[in-house]
């Protein structure tokens, strides 16, 4: 299972009312679920039994991620391409930025 959120909130975690599943949300009057305590079978768990529902949820960036970066750095440095090796490199350099800024909001 995927999980994407087209349209993240942008609402502070910090500035809800802390409930016994996650957060309430003042704004949207809705229970923010907080799936980043849980493991990847529970999340599972939950949203198999909640098939029609939509829910708001606080997760962990790991749980987010789509995208997995392979880039063989060896076959890349065999080919000795400097261009290849410097797009190889700044790929990775803006993924982990990327994906630093998304945890530290």
């Amino acid at each position: 299972m995927k999980i994407s959120i087209p349209k993240p909130c942008n609402e502070n975690w910090n500035e809800m009312t802390p409930q016994q599943q996650g957060a309430f949300c003042k704004v949207c009057a809705k229970v923010v679920v907080d799936f980043s305590s849980m493991s990847d079978e529970e999340v599972l768990r939950y949203f198999e039994n909640k098939k029609e529902e939509k829910t708001c949820g606080r997760f962990r960036v790991s749980q987010l991620s789509p995208y997995e970066v392979k880039v063989n750095l060896q076959s890349v440095a065999a080919q000795r391409s400097f261009p290849k090796i410097f797009a190889a490199s700044l790929f990775i350099f803006f993924s982990s930025f990327f994906c630093m800024q998304k945890r530290y909001r």
